[in-house]
């Protein structure tokens, strides 16, 4: 595997060290998440949130990660006939 070299562990372990990879690097790295992909939200809204939270919580432990981080927890909603109203 091509990121066999990262002994970070899980999936979660590697995002987090990614982020921080990025972000030590100057880039601001922005956490998408795909509705139309993740159906979590839908199946289960508390694990979800408690998701979030947990990965939230990882990346802010590292300052220089949590100032360089976006967030976009509901991209393509539309997909399921959600509208917004103005």
């Amino acid at each position: 595997m091509c990121s066999d070299y990262l002994d970070v562990g899980t999936t979660f372990n590697r995002l987090v060290y990614v982020v921080k990879l990025l972000t030590h690097n100057g880039f601001y790295v922005l956490l998408d998440n795909q509705f139309n992909l993740d159906t979590t939200v839908l199946d289960n809204q508390n694990q979800w949130l408690s998701d979030w939270v947990t990965l939230l919580k990882a990346v802010a432990q590292d300052s220089i990660s949590s100032q360089m981080l976006m967030i976009d927890v509901l991209n393509v909603w539309q997909v399921f006939g959600l509208h917004s109203a103005a």
